[in-house]
């Protein structure tokens, strides 16, 4: 299957995914719920990639850090808390690697939130490049909730590589 993409002009991402929906449905694809997703985007030479924080080794992660340009926390709030995993990982960055990382925080409560504003709170202490207030969603996010956390992402990788948002 090709499908020419091009994530700088912004075309042939909705024939993408309708190829990789048609394919799936064909061959009878079934994602493992135990594994994070993964991709990467070739034209921008981005390694993208998405870790599951419950399954994955904090000290793996924090091994990514060096590398990473954007970093994007997703986090519930455990008991007016964000996870151990996701303080570990905070953990691993240090002054001298957070003033090089463009970072925002994605994250869902029941009652309280302080996770979110936790987590927000400690990459700015770190002096990460933090340019938008955290997206949050209480329970389940609606459609403008994912329309929020899309745009964040959209902002932070434009920022970190000098592109310009549409």
């Amino acid at each position: 299957m090709f499908v020419p993409v091009s994530a700088k002009q912004r075309t042939g991402l909705d024939n993408l995914l309708e190829m990789v929906q048609l394919q799936a449905e064909v061959l009878e694809l079934k994602a493992n719920p135990d594994k994070g997703a993964r991709g990467n985007i070739v034209e921008a030479k981005l390694e993208v990639r998405c870790i599951d924080m419950v399954t994955t080794p904090a000290a793996d992660v924090v091994a990514l850090l060096p590398r990473c340009k954007v970093l994007i926390i997703g986090s519930p709030t455990v008991n007016r808390d964000a996870l151990p995993q996701v303080r570990a990982v905070l953990g691993g960055l240090s002054p001298m690697t957070g003033p090089q990382v463009t970072a925002g925080v994605i994250g869902s409560y029941g009652w309280s939130g302080e996770g979110i504003a936790v987590a927000d709170d400690y990459l700015r202490f770190l002096q990460a490049k933090v340019p938008l207030a955290p997206v949050s969603a209480v329970f389940r996010p609606t459609e403008a909730d994912l329309a929020a956390a899309r745009e964040l992402g959209a902002t932070l990788t434009a920022q970190a590589f000098g592109l310009q948002v549409n």
